[in-house]
């Protein structure tokens, strides 16, 4: 029985620590394994501009913000106001023409055939 309980006495405290540091190791692996990146393309609002005579897209992940559109054009591409285009400020040919200076072709636009006003 004395021999029992010095095996006890020894092994018991080194079984202990060996569980104890097998514990802590699991928790500092999982501290120190990289948290998961969404990699989901970030949300946007839909940016699509339209009146009778023409219809602005704008992607904001292709534009690489070299203000060619407001600098161009500034009563219609306003970088300050929201809504920032504003199609009724210009003609349509004028903002056709500068949509297509966009170097990034964030800015797409579409010109619609308008029918003949009656009178």
């Amino acid at each position: 029985m004395a021999f029992e309980l010095n095996i006890c006495r020894i092994l018991l405290p080194k079984m202990c620590f060996v569980v104890f540091f097998h514990i802590f190791i699991d928790i500092i692996l999982k501290f120190l394994q990289p948290t998961p990146v969404n990699n989901s393309p970030m949300e946007t609002k839909k940016n699509v501009f339209s009146n009778e005579e023409i219809t602005v897209t704008f992607n904001p992940r292709k534009c690489m913000h070299a203000e060619k559109c407001a600098n161009g054009l500034s009563q219609v591409f306003r970088t300050a106001i929201i809504p920032w285009i504003d199609l009724d400020a210009a003609g349509t040919q004028r903002i056709a023409k500068q949509v297509r200076r966009c170097p990034s072709g964030a800015l797409q636009c579409v010109v619609h055939k308008t029918a003949p006003q009656v009178a």
